[in-house]
């Protein structure tokens, strides 16, 4: 099963911020400087900047497998085995180590001993109700009901 990440407000904002400014530098650098030794590397940053975060905002998302969850934003790509997920934490924003997710109202998942990677499915109930359709001993702690 296939799910996409959902794009928060500030992601989309930073992403166009960037995007220009880095278009904005990009061009005026073209026209006020000659030196071909500050254009390129200049040029080449910026653009391989631009790509990066486009890559970012149109490629990142989730698959279920029957054995794996697989996650991709941009050119960063992994799989993590359903049957070492051991916890699903929602209602949090969260701070954990990885985040291959462009939105803020997602998903931690606990997994391994120490590990954790928060994700920002369009759907978080819906990719719940699949991985716990794969992995049923996945505990779910809701964070938004606690006081």
């Amino acid at each position: 099963m296939f799910f996409k990440s959902t794009k928060s407000t500030y992601f989309i904002v930073i992403v166009l911020i960037a995007v220009f400014g880095l278009l904005f530098g990009s061009f005026y650098q073209l026209f006020a400087r000659n030196d071909l030794m500050v254009i390129i590397p200049f040029q080449l940053i910026c653009w391989a900047c631009i790509i990066l975060l486009v890559w970012i905002y149109f490629k990142t998302y989730y698959q279920l497998t029957s054995e794996y969850l697989f996650y991709r934003t941009g050119p960063i790509a992994g799989k993590i085995k359903i049957d070492r997920i051991s916890e699903i934490i929602t209602g949090k924003i969260a701070f954990a180590n990885f985040k291959p997710a462009t939105g803020i109202n997602g998903l931690i998942l606990k997994y391994n001993r120490w590990d954790e990677i928060y994700i920002s499915p369009e759907n978080n109930d819906k990719f719940i109700e699949e991985l716990l359709k794969l992995n049923k001993n996945i505990l779910i702690t809701d964070l938004s009901k606690k006081v």
